[in-house]
């Protein structure tokens, strides 16, 4: 199991805003349709979607027509000892 990963599942037609803090966080996409906004910028999300964001930048998550399932990874993530 990772330690320090969110997972989160966003209604359909409903979004998310944050702030990313002083690190780097990666979002992956697991199922669903969305937006993410990125400051300015608008990109679409879909399955196995992938993005980073660089600190102090405005992430805005939408879902579409039916849930979206992510995960933020912050760069603290990690995976224990076997």
């Amino acid at each position: 199991m990772l330690t320090g990963m969110e997972r989160g599942v966003l209604a359909s037609h409903s979004c998310q805003d944050s702030t990313e803090s002083n690190d780097f966080t990666m979002i992956v996409t697991t199922d669903g349709l969305g937006v993410l906004q990125v400051d300015q910028s608008r990109f679409r999300l879909g399955k196995e979607s992938c993005w980073i964001a660089a600190p102090g930048q405005r992430v805005q998550i939408c879902a579409a027509e039916r849930e979206l399932e992510y995960y933020r990874l912050p760069p603290k993530t990690s995976c224990p000892a076997v």
